[in-house]
Parts: C-alpha cells; sequence; structure tokens
C-alpha cells in the first residue's frame, strides 16, 4: 500500500486551472490523475506543466519525483 497526497483541481486559480484541464483533455469527468513532481519538465507542454508543479509545490507538495493525485472533475 502507498500513501500518497491528494490534490483538487477545483482549488486551482482559474490560469493553472484551464492549463491542467488542457494538459488532461483526454481524462474524463470524477477521476484522479497520477502527476509526478519535478524540478525540471522537458515536455512540449513545459509552460503548462510548470504552472500546474508549481502550484503543487506551494501547496505542500514535495521536489524529489513525488507522485501524487488530482482530483480531475468540473
Amino acid at each position: 500500500m502507498k500513501m500518497m497526497k491528494v490534490f483538487d483541481c477545483q482549488y486551482m486559480p482559474e490560469d493553472i486551472k484551464k492549463a491542467f484541464f488542457d494538459l488532461t483533455d483526454d481524462y474524463k469527468n470524477d477521476c484522479y490523475v497520477s502527476w509526478f513532481v519535478k524540478d525540471e519538465l522537458d515536455d512540449e507542454d513545459n509552460d503548462k506543466a510548470l504552472l500546474v508543479t508549481k502550484w503543487l509545490l506551494e501547496e505542500g507538495a514535495e521536489e524529489s519525483d513525488e507522485e501524487v493525485l488530482i482530483n480531475h472533475w468540473w
């Protein structure tokens, strides 16, 4: 069993929530998204992912590749 922190997308500021939904548009409503918190991001959606990651860090996520869950719903 693994204990993980859970964050709710509805508590994100609007610009960060939009970035999160843009990155996860393949997901359905009412699910959880696994997210790895990283110091450096190297994917094509870097700016959006960095916004979400910075918010997670401000809300209590760790910087050491911690895996968290984000409640994805609207």
